[in-house]
């Protein structure tokens, strides 16, 4: 027996796909017989072709093997039957996955070709239909990905063409002597194929240009599969919990581009390990794969040692069988405490992929596991806020060579006595309303973000949507700040969008919808509204919206956005609801819509927007990200009035959210009710130390918004006055008393009790210096000399090196370069500064990385002389895809893969795979 030591691979099958282009090549596998080359050029490494088959043989996937009817003898007659085997062969993605390789593909129809050439086979023939004498026969089943598109109903299922071939083959040949070889990039229907008792299963994915020599050594038992899956696949598509939405009756079949993590952490074999402990929505469990011999695991032993913070798990791995030599894979799993925070009943920590085992033949494997590796990530402060914890009590761990199959071996128990904090992170600002937790209900995580309340308003950001059907476009809104950026949505026209949110309490709501149009015609009846229902068998609770033409109005149209009032909703009673939009025809791009009412409540604070008056002189409403300003209060005497409902009479304190960009002044705004005055409003600091916001060189803002004008919506509270409200309706006024005392104003603020003045700022408090002041950024050096070899070489720090460089070279030298690659991938490169138009052109001397898309294999543009040696093109060789890399459960081989990957990279001048 000989021994190896495994690394802990934690979120292992991860580091296969990290690891891929590290370490070196080595010599793998069988012989084989390759296809003669259609092209050849420098840039196809001679040892890929080789790396390229033996990662694809690792990596298919065994699902079914009833009756022996895999692998197929010397003696046997072979008959394939589907285009899969040769004209519509998936080699590998579309897209940015797409590889020009000259034509070196060798299709499953000429790899079982060649295994009948070389006799382990009798003969092989593609077949036109179930007809002609055959030992077995092989029907292959193709599916398409590319990058920008989702998997539809007839991707998942086989369709009436493919279910009626399998019929046929199983009524002439019988059930156990069909073969069926999925040739695909995710999984699909097995369920179908398992109650026709065929008599295998074999996915090789998408395996690239050698995928039809790797097959036949498989099939033919050249080659013992040993690939494992890294999914798992259940027995119906809504077996799956991402299926439908949460309490939602869309499917997200290639319906909704837009899918919220309601499940959480309980993702793939997590939710079944959880949910479905005797797997009886599963086909094929996680870590799942067949041999063609058998394999005995005994763990040996476990040992622990806390001053490493390490435990050992010693393996013996066995090759039981009397014929097949074979790998096998370890897989080690852990359960951890769920009383504090919420977690799946089992989780992969590490595993070992065995060398090939001869019949009878062991191997001992120690695999590491790091302790800390078993934390849990604490996001809302059960035990430490955004931090890595290890919370007190029983942490188990299981051994097998799948999910289900560790499960039956429990094999080792490590406690903790006491919550532990391991790692301490950042904040990250995310939002989504609940997720799943393994008692089967949900935790509401930020339900303020999505809670419409009884009084104010409350923006909802069109981009934080439930789902959408066909397709939807997000666009950044430059338009508002250089250092702060909104999204929206871009509706074409007959699509169904949806929000879930919560109310507060029932009752009728004003809602209103910030939009824009830039076409040359105006967009009517854009769309409808529903509650809790879907828009056929839905009470429409709005009138479709208008939105007129605004081609000529703005710099840019499509940014000049409008807010339409006048629609209000009803909400039956408090609760969680399915707000649904329903496009009619064009619509205008959707930034936000505002649910809000003019009632003020009895107690506590209450907020009003500030654009929703009801009478004006010379102010407008004005969109900016976070919602609508009132604008233009600078002239004296221009004001608005609003209406508001009061439920209890008595004293209110009364401010403004609002700014003023140009000079401090003593006296904002007066306010009115009711046509008294109340007071006045002071500045938004005392008057003994006047607030003024940095105002920018303009005089006048553009009518489009641009970076340099964040202080027009920066805005602040000011201080408060008394002021007495009536029972029922009420105006206030707010008159501006001078020029430039006041000039947007977002909302007005009413409280109960007087709040002590904490100059409150709504946004960020920014240095509001454009960015033509701003060459050079704090602490730089400027040009002292220092190029990049004098980095390599350590004659200055790295630190030295950047100081030399402004803000706009640091710009260049990060961004993409469209136009710059030199290997003609299509996609450019970063670094060499500069970019463009900048006077230090190559005095840094700093290289230039050329990227490709990849990893399955560089893409570059089919053009014509590109290349310094005057050839057509450079050609590269297509690897098998990282979901079949993954399939192989082995780090060697992904090194193997890497480092072939690496050479091609290199001889092409490409640095960097996208």
């Amino acid at each position: 027996m000989k021994n190896r030591v495994i690394k802990n691979k934690r979120k292992s099958l991860l580091t296969i796909i990290l690891v891929a282009c590290l370490s070196v090549v080595t010599a793998l596998g069988i012989s084989f017989s390759v296809k003669n080359s259609v092209n050849v050029n420098a840039y196809r490494d001679p040892g890929s072709a080789e790396v390229a088959r033996v990662v694809a043989e690792e990596g298919i996937v065994v699902l079914r093997n009833e009756n022996n009817a895999l692998p197929f003898k010397s003696n046997m007659k072979i008959g394939g039957l589907g285009a899969g085997q040769d004209t519509a062969f998936i080699v590998g993605g579309g897209g940015s996955g797409y590889v020009h390789n000259g034509g070196n593909t060798i299709d499953p129809k000429t790899g079982m070709q060649n295994a009948a050439s070389s006799g382990r086979i009798a003969s092989y023939t593609a077949m036109g239909s179930a007809t002609g004498t055959f030992d077995r026969v092989i029907y292959f089943i193709s599916r398409t990905s590319t990058e920008g598109d989702d998997m539809k109903v007839a991707d998942y299922y086989l369709n009436d063409v493919e279910k009626n071939d399998v019929n046929n083959l199983i009524n002439k040949y019988g059930s156990s002597n069909v073969v069926i070889v999925l040739n695909i990039p995710t999984i699909i229907d097995t369920t179908w194929l398992i109650e026709k008792n065929v008599g295998a299963i074999v996915c090789m994915w998408l395996p690239g240009e050698q995928g039809g020599n790797a097959l036949a050594n498989v099939l033919t038992g050249a080659v013992t599969p040993s690939g494992k899956l890294a999914d798992t696949w259940a027995k119906s598509y809504e077996d799956y919990i991402t299926s439908y939405g949460t309490n939602d009756a869309v499917s997200h079949f290639a319906s909704s581009v837009n899918v919220n993590y309601y499940e959480d952490i309980y993702v793939g074999y997590r939710y079944y390990e959880t949910f479905d402990e005797n797997y009886e929505k599963v086909n094929y469990e996680f870590g799942f794969g067949l041999s063609y011999t058998t394999f005995d695991i005994k763990t040996t032993g476990v040992n622990v040692n806390k001053n490493t913070g390490k435990i050992k798990v010693y393996v013996t791995v066995k090759n039981t069988g009397s014929t097949y030599s074979g790998k096998e894979v370890v897989q080690v799993y852990y359960s951890t405490p769920n009383d504090k925070i919420d977690s799946p009943a089992k989780q992969l920590i590490g595993f070992a992929k065995t060398k090939l085992l001869a019949p009878n033949e062991s191997q001992n494997l120690t695999i590491d596991i790091d302790i800390n590796e078993m934390s849990q990530f604490d996001d809302v402060g059960k035990i430490q806020k955004n931090a890595y914890v290890m919370q007190a009590g029983n942490y188990d761990l299981f051994v097998g060579n799948s999910v289900k199959d560790a499960g039956k071996h429990k094999v080792a128990t490590y406690t903790v006595n006491t919550d532990l904090v391991i790692e301490q992170c950042g904040d990250i600002n995310t939002h989504i309303l609940k997720r799943l937790k393994s008692d089967g209900t949900y935790e509401y995580l930020d339900k303020e973000y999505y809670t419409v309340k009884e009084y104010g308003k409350k923006v909802f950001q069109t981009e934080d949507l439930e789902s959408i059907t066909t397709e939807r476009e997000f666009h950044a809104d430059t338009w508002f700040s250089g250092l702060t950026q909104g999204r929206l949505v871009r509706l074409l026209g007959n699509q169904t969008f949806r929000y879930r949110i919560i109310v507060e309490k029932a009752g009728t709501y004003n809602i209103s919808f910030t939009m824009a149009n830039g076409s040359e015609s105006d967009y009517k009846d854009m769309f409808e509204i529903y509650v809790d229902s879907t828009p056929n068998d839905g009470v429409d609770n709005g009138v479709a919206q208008n939105i007129s033409a605004s081609l000529t109005a703005i710099k840019d149209a499509w940014q000049n956005w409008r807010t339409i009032y006048g629609n209000t909703v009803t909400f039956d009673k408090s609760g969680e609801y399915l707000l649904t939009f329903k496009c009619n025809a064009q619509c205008g791009d959707f930034d936000y819509f505002t649910i809000y009412n003019d009632k003020v409540a009895p107690a506590g604070e209450t907020e009003i927007s500030a654009d929703t008056y009801t009478a004006t002189n010379g102010v407008k409403q004005e969109a900016c990200i976070n919602g609508n300003l009132a604008s233009g209060y600078r002239t004296a005497g221009n004001y608005t009035e609003h209406k508001i409902t009061v439920e209890k009479a008595g004293k209110y304190y009364l401010s403004l959210d609002a700014v003023t960009p140009f000079k401090a002044t003593e006296n904002l705004a007066d306010i009115y009710v009711n046509s008294e005055k109340a007071g006045t409003l002071k500045a938004l600091r005392s008057s003994a130390n006047p607030e003024q916001i940095k105002a920018t060189t303009e005089a006048e803002p553009p009518a489009y918004k641009q970076a340099s004008v964040d202080c027009w919506f920066t805005t602040r509270e000011t201080s408060s006055i008394a002021v007495n409200l009536n029972a029922g309706e009420n105006v206030i006024k707010i008159l501006a008393t001078s020029v430039d005392s006041l000039c947007n104003v977002k909302s007005i603020i009413l409280r109960t009790t007087q709040k002590a003045f904490t100059y409150k700022n709504n946004t960020a408090d920014y240095d509001f210096k454009s960015f033509a002041d701003t060459s050079n950024p704090s602490g730089s050096t400027g040009w002292k000399g220092y190029k990049y070899l004098d980095v390599v070489e350590g004659k200055c720090t790295v630190e030295q090196f950047v100081r030399q460089f402004e803000v706009k070279e640091l710009t260049a030298l990060s961004m993409l370069q469209w136009a710059r690659s030199e290997s003609n991938s299509g996609t450019g490169g970063i670094g060499g500064v500069p970019g463009w138009n900048i006077t230090s052109k190559d005095m840094y001397e700093f290289p230039y990385a050329s990227t490709a898309d990849g990893p399955a294999g560089q893409r570059f543009h089919f053009t014509n002389n590109d290349m310094p040696d005057g050839s057509d093109y450079k050609y590269a060789t297509w690897f098998p895809c990282v979901t079949l890399l993954t399939a192989t459960w082995d780090v060697d081989m992904a090194y193997t893969y890497g480092k072939q990957y690496a050479k091609e990279e290199q001889q092409t001048n490409n640095s960097i795979m996208l």
